[in-house]
């Protein structure tokens, strides 16, 4: 994004955070995802508009309550597939817990508005500049947090060593040592697979072994049986990069560390060998006809639908999208891990995910800064971390005693994986992820060669550093 489209954006942002318009529906954490899938809409090819956030209510200290803005960028919130057939807001997760807030808490009421989380960065900035916006932000985390710190509050007098040891991640979100975010989500990735097609197509689960020739070798097979073999959408960008960033962390013992060099810009990713192999890897998956047919112009959550549906014999995604497709498959739901290189790997076995890998915080603005830390501490507390384990399904972060939650087989299989790689585009500076994400389908059809895509993940970077 050249300067002058990020000034024009900024300048769009701050009029529509300074508006003060109606906020859009709210559409909370679902906790009764479908039986079936719903019908997919074809989307646009172009980026998303940016909408208009909702803004804070103006309150008065005569005794009134206290009103907080609560903006979810996307760790609260649904999918598609979860909101089709949601009988009642009021038992979803996110609305129960700020109800029980509330209660504790007579003298404030939230409002809770979901955001898209691929706008973070765009709205937070300018919510900064403006000094209007939420006063309770949730985050993707690592970069996606540190890129808007100066919008955010400092949470190091907040929150005790002894609670931050009881939620591993916080170091995902810190800066120049200071804590931006507290961490949310212990997120793990893997393919999930429709047990009735690979039985259709007279493929055992146990020919694939966690290798991409394995995974090449029974994607063969489903092809030839006139099956799809893997549902993914990339017409937002990020669909991909799990099984990317799979590939690539598990060709190198320290894939963070190797990271964190290329990003001081000590070395350039279009020289990585591991990451052009995994690029080019994921290319060649789409030559031989592996993805479906639309894979470059529908979104990630339009391929959740398709797999959901019976359209694809894999998917890959994260535990977030369990449920749903629990409840939306059945029996016919399994879990298998994410591919490696080649068995030699030096890293095998490793996932993409992450260990508090998200965030909630405090925007630097808040008006009332006491009463949304209180808020925070509240949904990240070993209660409602319990709470939102047995209505969701997504792993606790916080340490504690779960034993007397019932797990499903899949979710158990998803708890075993512990060589996680925290998510790859989290660890990028600058503008990079917006590179990834906008040139990916180019990349994948083999429009951009990979090296030039991963050259302008150079070009971001040294922007970043001044360069």
């Amino acid at each position: 994004m050249n300067a002058l489209v990020k000034f024009v954006t900024m300048c769009l942002l701050f009029s529509f955070i300074a508006a003060c318009a109606a906020p859009p529906t709210a559409a909370p954490e679902a906790t009764q995802p479908p039986t079936t899938a719903p019908e997919a809409t074809q989307p646009p090819t172009a980026a998303p508009e940016v909408t208009q956030p909702p803004q804070p209510v103006e309150t008065t200290t005569g005794g009134e309550k206290v009103k907080l803005l609560f903006w979810d960028f996307g760790n609260y919130n649904t999918t598609p597939l979860e909101q089709s057939l949601a009988k009642d807001e009021s038992e979803w997760y996110i609305n129960e817990a700020i109800a029980r807030f509330e209660a504790e808490n007579p003298d404030i009421d939230v409002e809770y508005f979901e955001q898209n989380g691929e706008q973070s960065t765009e709205l937070m900035t300018a919510a900064g500049m403006s000094g209007s916006g939420p006063d309770v932000v949730s985050l993707w985390g690592g970069q996606y947090v540190i890129t808007i710190k100066d919008a955010l509050l400092p949470l190091n007098d907040y929150f005790s060593e002894e609670e931050r040891a009881q939620n591993p991640g916080w170091e995902n979100h810190m800066s120049d040592g200071k804590y931006y975010g507290n961490p949310i989500n212990k997120q793990v990735t893997a393919i999930y697979i429709n047990k009735s097609l690979f039985d259709k197509a007279g493929v055992d689960p146990t020919e694939y072994d966690g290798t991409y020739d394995s995974l090449v070798n029974i994607s063969e097979k489903f092809k030839s049986a006139g099956i799809v073999p893997l549902a993914m959408g990339v017409a937002d960008g990020w669909g991909l990069s799990f099984l990317e960033g799979s590939l690539y962390s598990s060709q190198v013992p320290d894939a963070e560390s190797e990271l964190k060099d290329m990003a001081a810009g000590n070395s350039n990713y279009s020289d990585n060998p591991a990451l052009v192999a995994a690029f080019k890897a994921v290319q060649n998956l789409y030559a031989k006809g592996f993805f479906n047919d639309d894979v470059a112009t529908i979104p990630q959550e339009q391929a959740l639908t398709k797999f959901a549906n019976g359209e694809a014999a894999m998917f890959t995604s994260g535990d977030w999208d369990l449920l749903a497709l629990q409840e939306a498959m059945g029996d016919s739901l399994a879990v298998l891990p994410m591919p490696s290189m080649s068995a030699d790997s030096v890293n095998f076995g490793t996932a993409i995910g992450g260990l508090g890998g998200d965030a909630i915080g405090v925007a630097a603005y808040s008006k009332h800064p006491d009463e949304a830390i209180r808020l925070v501490k509240f949904l990240r507390s070993y209660p409602e971390e319990r709470e939102r384990f047995k209505k969701t399904g997504r792993l606790p972060n916080i340490t504690g005693d779960y034993s007397d939650i019932p797990m499903s087989p899949e979710l158990t299989e998803l708890a075993k994986i512990t060589n996680v790689t925290f998510f790859v585009d989290n660890q990028l500076p600058g503008d990079i992820p917006d590179k990834w994400f906008s040139n990916e389908s180019l990349m994948l059809t083999n429009q951009m060669s990979v090296e030039d895509f991963l050259k302008e993940w150079d070009i971001s970077r040294d922007e970043a550093l001044g360069k």
